[in-house]
């Protein structure tokens, strides 16, 4: 029955992929990727466009094959074919987590299911097709890896083959995943533990791939000292596993019992996965912000804890079927949830797009779903039509889906009880939109692309994001809402001092 029950969850985490990513719109990293494939395919032709756009890339972004494969699911590959690769990388993520955590029993299986379905920073933009290839694939991908390299099966030559190119494919994926992994497998050859050598030259090739590119050192070097969140707020947000692993292993340390269980650890391969989580943790640390930034280092952290669990007659064991049912219950109910919702707001966001190429000056009318208004059992982790505050997401959709230079001015979207559009001295359009002809707005918190994030502070402490509406007639509106900070956003928008937006903005001012 639990055999079932662990396989009948993974196929549901497929199919809830599936759904969200069958419908989903190139906004975000996605669609400047794809703006960048068509770039190249203008330049250089159908046969050297592609060597030419991973080129550019390697020399003036990052060195990641991750980003190097995007034009395959942003214009090359068909929708079908995306979405079935992209809903069996998820789904194969989830089983390699548990391979890799040494679980056999079905039971404890569903339980690892359910931590990296629940648990891992999902919410923060990974439904884009870059953070999937970026995080999912490079994790899915450098697990599967890292079980051939500690396999003690002989291989036939093509299989051989066939698995040094996978490594070098994995090792190159993300720097992030790629290089801590590649030195806690080097350590385990130094102690002399049975590593395949010869598949690891391969992944550290692939490792030394990504590090070599120009373009990630010099991104490091334009973000250097803009860190926008503390050690110690990373480290609770982004890095709660590892900070589990290192209390565990403090005290096992602090008993004759537990060095002996320790030591036991250490020659086995609980030492390669807590020494790849130690080695990912800088990288988190480093990029100074929260979210994705820590999903190695949580996964490496997560493996090593269950390797650390006591063995098949202890309390915890008997207590695995009662906490599988509970987390297989809920793990279907939430992907159920999350795959009907991110239908809609797929939808949702295809209707805004429609509207927007068909508009004359950029404004958008529509009553679109707002994220406070989907279920918390979503965890998250949908994405629909972006908000005010999504300063990112609107650029991108204006410089790479307008039609005519009006448009790319302005991308504002209002709901459809603000029609007729007229100018008005002060109206609530509805309880969570003011449109008036005064600006309210006391000051910045974000500036991207030359665009300024202003806002105000109402009498509650709600900040109120303020964005200009140019109507055709040359008349200027503004359009207040409040705003909602998605997990993962920059600091500036979750954060606003009274110093940069005290003025209150309440209603029947």
């Amino acid at each position: 029955m639990s055999k079932y029950m662990s396989w009948m969850l993974l196929g549901a985490i497929a199919a809830a992929a599936a759904v969200a990513f069958y419908g989903w719109n190139l906004v975000g990293d996605d669609i400047v990727f794809s703006h960048r494939w068509l770039t190249a395919l203008s330049r250089k032709g159908p046969l050297l466009a592609y060597p030419y756009y991973a080129a550019v890339h390697w020399l003036s972004t990052n060195g990641r094959m991750a980003n190097i494969l995007m034009p395959w699911f942003t214009g090359l590959l068909p929708r079908v074919a995306t979405t079935a690769l992209l809903a069996l990388m998820v789904a194969a993520l989830h089983w390699a987590t548990a391979r890799c955590a040494g679980v056999r029993n079905p039971w404890a299986r569903i339980v690892i299911y359910g931590l990296v379905l629940t648990t891992l920073p999902w919410p923060d933009s990974i439904l884009l097709y870059d953070c999937q290839l970026n995080y999912v694939w490079a994790a899915a991908l450098c697990l599967m890896a890292s079980m051939l390299m500690l396999s003690r099966k002989r291989w036939r030559s093509w299989q051989a083959v066939a698995g040094g190119l996978l490594c070098f494919v994995a090792g190159a994926m993300h720097e992030g995943c790629g290089v801590p992994l590649c030195l806690a497998l080097w350590v385990a050859v130094w102690r002399r533990e049975r590593v395949n050598v010869a598949w690891l030259v391969c992944f550290t090739l692939g490792a030394l791939f990504v590090v070599a590119s120009p373009g990630i050192w010099k991104r490091f070097v334009e973000h250097r000292g803009t860190a926008e969140w503390t050690i110690a707020e990373i480290t609770v947000t982004s890095l709660y596993y590892y900070v589990l692993l290192l209390a565990a292993v403090v005290a096992m340390a602090l008993t004759a019992r537990g060095r002996n269980a320790l030591a036991q650890l250490c020659r086995s391969p609980w030492l390669v996965w807590m020494l790849a989580a130690t080695f990912a943790v800088p990288f988190c640390l480093v990029s100074g912000t929260i979210g994705r930034t820590g999903w190695f280092a949580q996964l490496f952290s997560l493996i090593a804890l269950v390797r650390m669990l006591p063995g098949s007659r202890s309390r915890v064991s008997r207590l695995l079927p009662v906490a599988a049912c509970g987390l297989w219950i809920f793990g279907l109910a939430h992907l159920m949830c999350f795959a009907q919702w991110q239908y809609r707001l797929n939808g949702e966001v295809r209707d805004m797009l429609a509207k927007y190429r068909a508009s004359s000056c950029g404004i958008v009318m529509g009553d679109y779903t707002s994220d406070c208004d989907v279920p918390w059992l979503t965890l998250g982790k949908q994405r629909g039509v972006p908000d005010s505050d999504d300063v990112w997401t609107l650029a991108t959709v204006r410089q790479h889906w307008a039609a005519t230079a009006a448009q790319r001015r302005q991308l504002v979207i209002l709901p459809a009880s603000a029609a007729p559009l007229t100018a008005r001295e002060n109206a609530w359009v509805t309880p969570r939109c003011h449109l008036g002809s005064k600006s309210r707005a006391t000051g910045v918190i974000h500036t991207y692309e030359g665009i300024d994030l202003r806002a105000c502070r109402d009498r509650s402490g709600r900040i109120w994001i303020e964005e200009p509406v140019v109507l055709d007639s040359g008349a200027k509106l503004y359009k207040l809402t409040p705003l909602e900070a998605d997990y993962g956003d920059k600091r500036v928008l979750t954060a606003c001092s009274p110093a940069s937006a005290a003025a209150p903005c309440d209603r029947g001012e």
